[in-house]
């Protein structure tokens, strides 16, 4: 099971690269934003109000409040990050969006996953 502190070491340890792939961080970005409902307020919201005390937050985690007080600013920036990184490659909620399957309503099969592989 993965910590906060493992967390937060691997989004201090990923920075954003200009190759337009995910890096590490952004996909526990884009998996903390598909966490929850679209609806609901988003668990990072939730995260970062939580790192506002970040004397607690250390405590539980066991390591320096100097270090937690970064985490939502960070936090923030690898956000905009994925969103400008999905404006820039035309994807919305990539993780988000799944392959109709199964025997009933609308299974993928060889025909329909692809138009231009037409009828077989």
């Amino acid at each position: 099971m993965v910590s906060f502190y493992d967390l937060w070491e691997r989004m201090d340890d990923s920075p954003l690269m200009d190759s337009g792939e995910d890096t590490k961080a952004m996909q526990v970005i884009r998996a903390g934003n598909n966490l929850r409902k679209e609806d609901e307020r988003s668990f990072w919201e939730d995260f970062m109000e939580l790192c506002s005390n970040s004397e607690g937050m250390a405590s539980l985690l066991g390591i320096d409040s100097s270090r937690v007080i970064g985490w939502p600013s960070k936090i923030q920036s690898m956000l905009d990050n994925v969103e400008a990184h999905n404006d820039e490659n035309g994807m919305d909620d990539v993780d988000s969006k799944v392959a109709p399957t199964g025997d009933n309503d609308g299974a993928v099969t060889i025909p329909n996953a692809d138009p231009y592989l037409g009828e077989m």
